[in-house]
């Protein structure tokens, strides 16, 4: 008997049982909807079918079908079945759903009735007839995947999305041991539920010992990282901006030895870009201006001064280009080298349309984040489960003060005066010596710490030699600077002073050691043009012992020196 419409639950209550139990009548039954109608079994036979678990407890059976054969199947079931309902599921599809009765319990087959079918396996094992499709494991597991996500809108009790989490995570181990991997269709839906999966878990393992969250997320994490020999980094500018993306280099170098790492600057910052042996060629780049001698708006740039470099990055074929930068310049180099993948931030946090040159996007929605943390969320969209790699720092006790910014930045600056107090108290109480580190924007400061004991002043304009300080000292002390940026790149303990520029954005990363001293009085718009209409005192109400303290707070934690 076919009925039109919703089934009662509390009429059909449902036998357990596992494919070896399958009725031949109800598998026949399956088997020919499969040979006649192209369906395919999903749900949790599938799961069994496909990793061969012959004992896994089921509750229902599962298929799904093309539209077009919506009437015949109902009319084919209800002359094998005791009852067929013609109804719809919790998202509004089309349903055909039989019962046969066992004693006084039932088997239920839901057929589900679609007009985009999954990718399918064919099996060839009992109780079903041979050439008998699964849908994918790939497939199967988002299935379960978006019913842990959508646990609360479905309703589901904290049994049955346990029993979703132990089903997706033995398909997930499957799937690595036989080496099946997800199509970059079912890697952008894993990544679509993966927050609201770990949400979900991260509450339920409270009740439930069986849950790790974070091992499942891992996981998928291997499922999901796709096989990368070529990747090309872009920042176009800025020292700081670009020394602040080499922890993640060196994070994706780390994880994937044998990938070939290009970057993307100007010809000014390349000698920046050098610093990190991770990166292995380095492109350079003009910098675009409007065309001056415009007719009615329709020549707006020039862009035949990319023409060499676009045709030396072509020549190395990189297979995808991760856009840091986030700019109209930075997107349209990666669409003109035609790279496949392209990747940067949302639409929110990227400039200039740059959004429409890509292909993939990190979801990066806030403007106030740590820069660093951005270009990690942005390169986990790749590489999943990048972390940065251990730092093993040199045991060193000097401390390394870096006073100063460059002269377009130089409201950055705390006060000389207040430098020169921090200094004389730490090399009172703790006997350290102090290394002064100047660059050729800050020459006039040179003269301002010379007559301090203990202390040597260096001016340089070699980045070797910078980095060289910096990784010989345990304490790098200065301004929002690239100088600072270095530190916390190469694992030191730094204490940034952030007065006009964010200390969210610009401050020590969560995987980075140190801390940030900051004002939180206020956050200059014309910074870069050295206007300043508050007399400074973002900086002028950071103390001297506000930063001597962070100073202490290290040193009682590395030595257990104590000093008042």
């Amino acid at each position: 008997m076919i009925f039109r419409r919703q089934y009662d639950n509390s009429l059909y209550p449902l036998s357990a049982f596992s494919l070896n139990d399958i009725p031949q009548h109800i598998s026949r039954a399956m088997s020919e909807t499969a040979r006649l109608y192209g369906a395919a079994i999903r749900g949790g036979v599938a799961f069994a079918l496909l990793i061969g678990n012959y004992y896994h407890v089921l509750k229902d059976l599962d298929m799904i079908v093309s539209t077009n054969n919506y009437d015949s199947i109902a009319c084919m079931l209800s002359c094998v079945a005791d009852d067929v309902y013609l109804n719809r599921n919790y998202i509004d599809e089309p349903v055909i759903t039989a019962f046969w009765r066992n004693h006084d319990r039932f088997y239920k087959l839901d057929v589900l009735i679609t007009d985009n079918l999954p990718k399918t396996s064919i099996i060839y094992s009992q109780p079903f007839s041979e050439g008998v499709k699964t849908v994918s494991a790939g497939y199967l597991l988002i299935n379960k995947l978006e019913k842990i996500a959508e646990k609360f809108s479905r309703r589901h009790t904290d049994k049955k999305t346990l029993h979703h989490y132990l089903v997706a995570k033995s398909l997930a181990e499957f799937m690595l041991q036989s080496e099946i991997r997800l199509d970059k269709c079912e890697m952008r839906k894993v990544d679509t539920v993966r927050t609201d999966v770990s949400t979900v878990l991260e509450k339920l393992s409270e009740g439930y010992n069986d849950i790790d969250a974070s091992k499942f997320n891992g996981l998928l994490s291997d499922l999901t990282e796709q096989n990368v020999n070529k990747l090309l980094v872009c920042q176009l500018r800025n020292y700081g901006d670009i020394i602040r993306t080499f922890p993640i280099i060196d994070a994706i170098k780390h994880r994937n030895p044998n990938v070939f790492i290009g970057y993307v600057c100007f010809e000014d910052m390349c000698n920046v870009a050098e610093l990190d042996c991770n990166i292995d060629a380095i492109h350079t780049v003009e910098r675009l201006f409007p065309v001056k001698d415009s007719v009615d708006n329709t020549r707006l740039l020039d862009i035949s001064c990319l023409e060499k470099t676009i045709s030396r990055i072509k020549d190395r074929q990189y297979d995808v280009y991760i856009d840091f930068h986030g700019v109209f310049q930075s997107a349209l180099i990666g669409m003109l080298c035609e790279i496949p993948r392209r990747i940067s931030r949302s639409r929110q946090t990227t400039e200039d349309g740059a959004h429409l040159f890509y292909t993939e996007f990190a979801v990066v929605l806030e403007r106030e984040i740590n820069r660093m943390e951005r270009h990690m969320r942005v390169a986990k969209t790749v590489f999943p489960s990048l972390e940065p790699p251990h730092i093993t720092v040199l045991e060193t006790n000097d401390v390394l003060v870096c006073p100063g910014s460059s002269k377009k930045g130089f409201l950055k600056r705390w006060p000389v005066e207040r430098y020169r107090q921090l200094i004389e108290l730490v090399v009172k109480n703790f006997d350290r010596h102090v290394t002064i580190l100047l660059g050729p924007d800050e020459v006039e400061l040179v003269a301002c710490f010379e007559d301090l004991s203990n202390t040597e002043v260096i001016l340089t304009e070699s980045w070797a030699e910078i980095c060289r300080l910096i990784r010989r000292a345990a304490v790098v002390i200065g301004s929002d600077s690239a100088y600072i940026h270095i530190a916390v790149w190469v694992g030191k303990y730094a204490v940034p002073i952030i007065g006009p520029s964010s200390p969210v954005i610009n401050g020590v990363w969560g995987y980075g050691p140190g801390v940030t001293v900051c004002a939180n009085v206020c956050v200059c718009k014309d910074m870069w043009q050295g206007v300043c209409d508050r007399n400074h005192i973002c900086m002028k109400s950071i103390l001297v012992e506000d930063v001597y303290n962070m100073v202490c707070s290290y040193w009682r934690a590395e030595h257990g020196e104590n000093k008042e």
